[in-house]
């Protein structure tokens, strides 16, 4: 295109010459003419048949020559006049062209920038719906949180907790119940199925209170790791860490120690892929060895 724009005037300038010259001939070819008829009137015959007939063969020989010769010009500055046209017609195609392909390159943009936003308003609706679901969840969680009840029968005496009190009672009951066993301080009590089978000793005991608790906290957690709604590990883990920030002390040492058995199996890989133990008090656990359990919960 730009070889097509810098050769326009040089051809214009052929074609100019080429009509210049051809006009040249076709006057040199009247003056030729004209001075043979001026030629031939000063002749003292005049305009004889003889006298005509050797104008005729000079017009023919000359005349017809430059006549010719103009011709030739007239149709080379045609020619000339036509490449210019049809270079002219690729140039206007060329930019149809472009314009063409820059319409649809616009289009197409215009096409992508509104299927973003489509994407983008379909993102925020389901991320509106997740929030508001979690948040009952949430909710839910709270109430039961609430009103969880353990009982706890010793000497034919029964004792009721409720609410925050019940997780306190909790890691009582969970103590004495280690405690209680054959050797607690000895290496065999360090290891994971004496700390499983301590809880679930505990848990037997007082199941009815707490599977609820844990049902819950568990379908919460599995919600937000399972929703379409969050597209990045980093945006799960900020959900989780607002169920995190409500569980106590007591009830991180509840989670520690469930989150072990073999009931508990799906919710462990999730207690330690969203790090749902980073503040457990480790004092509170019931050998210190116990920490090793887990090795990603903590972060």
């Amino acid at each position: 295109m730009n070889q097509a724009t810098i050769r326009q005037p040089a051809k214009t300038a052929r074609q100019k010459a080429a009509g210049i010259l051809a006009w040249t001939f076709v006057g040199l070819g009247f003056f030729t003419a004209g001075y043979g008829l001026i030629v031939a009137a000063k002749t003292p015959d005049g305009f004889t048949l003889a006298n005509l007939s050797s104008f005729g063969s000079y017009a023919q020989g000359t005349v017809a020559a430059l006549w010719s010769l103009g011709a030739l010009f007239f149709i080379y500055a045609t020619l000339l006049a036509q490449e210019k046209q049809i270079h002219q017609q690729e140039h206007q195609l060329e930019q149809q062209r472009l314009q063409f392909a820059a319409e649809q390159q616009r289009q197409q943009l215009e096409s992508e920038h509104q299927e973003k936003q489509f994407q983008l308003q379909q993102q925020a609706i389901r991320r509106q719906s997740f929030e508001n679901s979690l948040f009952q969840l949430l909710g839910l969680f709270t109430e039961v949180r609430q009103e969880v009840t353990l009982k706890h029968h010793e000497s034919g005496k029964e004792t009721v907790y409720e609410g925050l009190r019940c997780f306190s009672a909790c890691k009582q009951l969970l103590k004495a119940t280690y405690h209680g066993t054959s050797d607690p301080t000895g290496p065999a009590a360090e290891t994971e199925p004496a700390a499983q089978a301590c809880f679930l000793q505990f848990h037997t005991a007082h199941r009815e209170g707490l599977d609820q608790y844990f049902r819950v906290l568990y379908h919460t957690i599995k919600f937000i790791h399972a929703s379409p709604a969050l597209t990045a590990d980093e945006e799960r883990r900020h959900y989780t860490s607002l169920v995190r920030a409500q569980l106590t002390d007591n009830e991180l040492l509840l989670l520690f120690y469930n989150g072990i058995c073999p009931h508990a199996e799906k919710f462990r890989p999730l207690i330690e892929k969203y790090g749902l133990l980073e503040h457990l008090n480790h004092q509170l656990l019931l050998h210190p060895a116990h920490a090793k359990f887990y090795d990603q919960a903590y972060e």
